[in-house]
């Protein structure tokens, strides 16, 4: 349902991560609380974590880009790199960070030697005398939290089917994701829902069928909650 794409783009590094080549992240500000702090700079630090694979895929050379930018030197200018942090839920963004003039401060693996898989942890900072704004789009800390927004995104509306004067049982209700297509309801045998001396054509927006027709299995979109009638027409 969810993933989080991880890139990188510098003189040295240029790769990204994505699907299950990476798991989770952590972003935090944090400002020194102590007046022997030798700097009231905040700090910045992006944490990225992932799994190693036991066996070599598209990752790995991603992989060995960011073992060789973790060995890169501090005073070399192509040590600091532009990383990008985004989060999908279901197609959409929900979170995306730039992190601009990034550098490695720590990279660890962990690899678990009976299984020949692993996990890896890459910390990054961002260069003191260059720092620009972090960008948390589209939200940031005045707006809804992600698992606000996620919560928002799994929020689901519901169609509901009416028999409109049929005997049996019309389909239960239905849920969807206003603006995504949703495959309309069939009955479930002929006699599931049924008017004598009637055949049923689909289902209707409005009961007196005037309005918008959907057959059975028709993919459609709608905006919000719908009620949909069955449609009936007499055979004489």
């Amino acid at each position: 349902m969810g993933s989080i794409i991880f890139e990188v783009k510098g003189a040295t590094a240029n790769f990204k991560l994505e699907h299950d080549e990476i798991t989770s992240y952590e972003f935090a500000y944090s400002v020194p609380d102590s007046k022997y702090a030798k700097s009231s700079k905040d700090s910045r630090e992006l944490v990225i974590k992932g799994s190693i694979p036991r066996t070599l895929t598209r990752s790995e050379a991603a992989m060995k880009e960011i073992r060789e930018w973790a060995k890169e030197k501090y005073k070399d200018p192509s040590f600091y790199s532009f990383a990008k942090i985004t989060v999908m839920y279901r197609d959409e963004i929900v979170r995306e960070i730039t992190f601009p003039n990034a550098f490695i401060k720590n990279y660890n693996e962990e690899i678990n030697p009976q299984s020949g898989d692993g996990i890896y942890t890459i910390t990054l900072l961002q260069k003191i005398d260059k720092r620009v704004k972090v960008i948390v789009d589209p939200f940031n800390v005045e707006h809804p939290t992600l698992s606000e927004k996620m919560a928002h995104l799994k929020k689901q509306n519901m169609i509901t089917y009416d028999a409109n004067g049929g005997e049996g049982q019309a389909p239960p209700p239905q849920p969807f994701q206003a603006g995504r297509s949703v495959t309309i309801a069939a009955l479930e045998r002929p006699r599931k829902l049924f008017k004598i001396n009637h055949t049923f054509d689909g289902w209707c927006t409005d009961p007196y069928g005037t309005g918008t027709l959907y057959p059975q299995r028709h993919k459609a979109t709608f905006d919000s909650d719908i009620t949909l009638y069955a449609k009936f027409t007499s055979v004489f």
